[in-house]
């Protein structure tokens, strides 16, 4: 059902509130004058009055001021093929869901029951998401409920940093004079983070590489920090998937960049020095 509204034009209202015209007054006054009730006052016999019979009411005419008109486009067809493909949000993929194992696709108890979540998630954002651990249908929801399609995901947020920003989940340090004032995250009230973060936190006994992800972190950082650093990870995998529309790949998601190589390298290098051994390539 869509809504248009159509103004044409006429007398504009006046600029100062004061005595209105006739042109100037309102279509409900003027209508109140139309439909009003005339009664009369000439005495009867014995001092009585008696008010006439109120007449039919006049049919009301257009405003001069605005015309709004309501078309609704739910059962017309024809005008809703006319109608720009800008203004119809198309599902990004019609392509059916991929059969998966029963614990990736649960039904949950705060699902709704008349939706099928798995399916429109999939319609609506052209992949399936939930083939990453943690996500539940309950993060679908929120997701579809927040943030829209895929459509809108990718005009919105231009890169990863971009939505994890908004999130509030990447760190934010003040720094002055070549001194940290604060290190951590921003307070942000956001649901979709919330949710990112309960996501985060069922993956502490989960297993494969996410799962040893959040643990990882959670020993480095401390329990709160290591949520927040693995719901950072949920966040950039889901939009990397989304933009690109390409299936979850664990390896890929985990692929270790050429600054991270070097990161690590350096590292396993000063523990050996401080062990005295030395580090010979294979």
């Amino acid at each position: 059902m869509r809504l248009v509204f159509a103004s044409r034009g006429g007398t504009s209202w006046p600029r100062r509130m004061g005595k209105k015209t006739s042109a100037h007054k309102t279509p409900r006054a003027k209508a109140q004058e139309e439909r009003g009730v005339h009664a009369a006052s000439a005495p009867k016999a014995g001092g009585t009055v008696k008010r006439a019979e109120a007449r039919a009411p006049a049919p009301a005419k257009p405003s001069a001021l605005v015309d709004t008109r309501v078309i609704y486009c739910g059962d017309n067809l024809e005008q809703l093929k006319k109608l720009p493909d800008a203004c119809v949000d198309v599902g990004v993929t019609d392509a059916p869901l991929t059969p998966a194992p029963a614990a990736q696709r649960r039904v949950q108890k705060n699902m709704p029951a008349v939706l099928p979540v798995y399916e429109e998630a999939h319609r609506l954002l052209g992949v399936d998401l939930s083939a990453v651990p943690g996500v539940s249908g309950g993060v679908l929801c929120m997701l579809m409920s927040e943030l829209g399609t895929a459509k809108h995901i990718r005009e919105k947020f231009r890169s990863a940093e971009a939505i994890a920003s908004w999130l509030g989940l990447c760190p934010d340090n003040r720094v002055s004079g070549g001194r940290i004032l604060k290190a951590g995250t921003r307070k942000v009230a956001n649901r979709i983070a919330t949710i990112l973060r309960l996501a985060a936190n069922s993956l502490g006994r989960a297993k494969g590489r996410m799962g040893e992800f959040v643990r990882r972190y959670k020993g480095r950082l401390g329990k709160a920090e290591g949520i927040v650093a693995g719901a950072h990870k949920l966040a950039r995998i889901l939009w990397a998937m989304v933009v690109s529309g390409q299936p979850y790949d664990e390896a890929k998601a985990f692929d270790s960049t050429p600054a991270a190589t070097a990161r690590r390298l350096k590292n396993l290098q000063n523990q050996a020095h401080a062990l005295h051994m030395k580090l010979v390539p294979a």
